[in-house]
């Protein structure tokens, strides 16, 4: 007996703008590419780096009872400026870095708008080296085209 999870996909649209909160401020543009690839962009502010970046995402429709839903996942680049809170510690500086993303969207039928939770580690290579955990949350996007 064999067993198979259906991860197949189709895009319920074909660009959109939005915000992802409340972990950090971003907002995203995002472009499907293929059926099931996705470029994102990103600007980012959070109360210690603002940041660009983007993602190239890769979108699976495994839930057949509701095609609207899909879960992604993808490797990402970002550079990023970390900015001083501290005024003992001078800790401003450029960075890159390499990031991922994993999450799940749901594309409404009847109206242009989108909803997901998503979450999205990363590590910085260059400059103030780290590694972030407590990028991501929810994201809103209007659906520019279908």
């Amino acid at each position: 007996m064999c067993y198979g999870i259906n991860v197949t996909a189709q895009t319920q649209y074909k660009q959109a703008l939005g915000l992802q909160f409340p972990f950090d401020i971003s907002a995203y543009y995002s472009q499907y590419l293929t059926e099931q690839n996705t470029i994102d962009v990103f600007a980012r502010i959070d109360r210690s780096n603002y940041s660009l970046g983007g993602y190239y995402s890769f979108h699976f429709r495994s839930f057949e009872n509701t095609p609207e839903l899909n879960w992604f996942a993808g490797p990402g680049v970002q550079a990023l400026w970390n900015k001083s809170l501290n005024g003992k510690e001078n800790t401003a500086g450029l960075g890159f870095g390499l990031s991922g993303i994993l999450g799940l969207q749901y594309a409404f039928p009847q109206i242009p708008l989108s909803a997901g939770i998503n979450w999205q580690p990363g590590i910085s290579l260059v400059g103030k080296s780290a590694v972030q955990s407590s990028f991501g949350g929810i994201t809103i996007q209007y659906i520019l085209k279908r």
